[in-house]
């Protein structure tokens, strides 16, 4: 027997038995994943050396190159006016299915992912102390036939120029069908 999709009010097409991901507490597995605030460099996609990261990806919780891997959530780049940008993949024709989404809340207030309103086609240009939630691209769950983005937020701590980097903190929940942006393992 085939289970029938229906549209959940959080706007992913999604099965019966997985409304979990929208945040359904009843259905929504343990999470199993701390969240916990790391510190990361990222130096620009263009002029920088190839073994330096451009790119973050959340479910792996790490910095990566996005020539060399294909796969990321976001990337940092520094325009021909010096502005400091973060990419999400539709910016860097990817595919628009990363994004970013400035805040004015500070980084340690910010609980939850939103659902709406990231920047996926265009850059987003930021500056120190900004604050970003992220969406990553949708990722396969642990539980069957559902795909859902990660979220993460991050504040920039200092964009060097002359080095072409930018340093962050960053908060990856990399439980998937969360969106706790707090420390700690999300509860229901």
């Amino acid at each position: 027997m085939r289970t029938r999709l229906v549209r959940a009010g959080c706007g992913a097409l999604m099965t019966l038995g997985a409304l979990a991901a929208c945040g359904d507490p009843f259905a929504l597995p343990d999470a199993t994943v701390e969240n916990v605030v790391d510190t990361v460099s990222l130096w620009a996609v263009s002029g920088t050396a190839i073994e330096r990261p451009s790119a973050y990806v959340i479910e792996g919780r790490r910095a990566a190159r996005p020539d060399v891997s294909g796969v990321l959530d976001f990337a940092f780049e520094i325009d021909g006016t010096g502005r400091a940008q973060l990419l999400p993949t539709g910016a860097i024709n990817l595919g628009r299915s990363s994004g970013v989404l400035l805040v004015t809340e500070t980084f340690p207030t910010i609980t939850i992912a939103p659902i709406q309103g990231y920047q996926d086609s265009l850059a987003v240009d930021v500056d120190v102390d900004d604050v970003a939630v992220i969406r990553s691209r949708p990722i396969q769950c642990f539980f069957p036939g559902v795909t859902e983005p990660l979220y993460a937020k991050l504040r920039v701590l200092t964009i060097d120029l002359g080095e072409r980097r930018m340093d962050f903190e960053i908060l990856a929940n990399v439980n998937c069908g969360y969106r706790s942006l707090a420390p700690g393992i999300p509860t229901r």
